[in-house]
């Protein structure tokens, strides 16, 4: 999601809460534009929210381990 530079990714609310209950992991950090999968290369900032969801028995040990699971999704 496109943000302000300097400003944090929220971690909190309701959103989040509901966001939580329906994955195995989820985390957020800041990132630009040319550092993300699906990016358009440009330097501008975005917020990225990372989530991990697994099938009943094809759960790893650590989660958010970055195990190549990657999905972009573009606006």
């Amino acid at each position: 999601m496109p943000t302000a530079e300097g400003v944090d990714v929220p971690r909190d609310g309701f959103g989040w809460a509901i966001l939580a209950t329906l994955v195995d992991g989820v985390d957020a950090r800041r990132s630009s534009q040319d550092a993300v999968p699906g990016g358009d290369g440009k330097a501008t900032p975005v917020g990225l929210i990372v989530m991990d969801k697994y099938l009943p028995g094809q759960h790893p040990g650590d989660l958010g381990s970055g195990a190549d699971q990657d999905l972009s999704v573009a606006q």
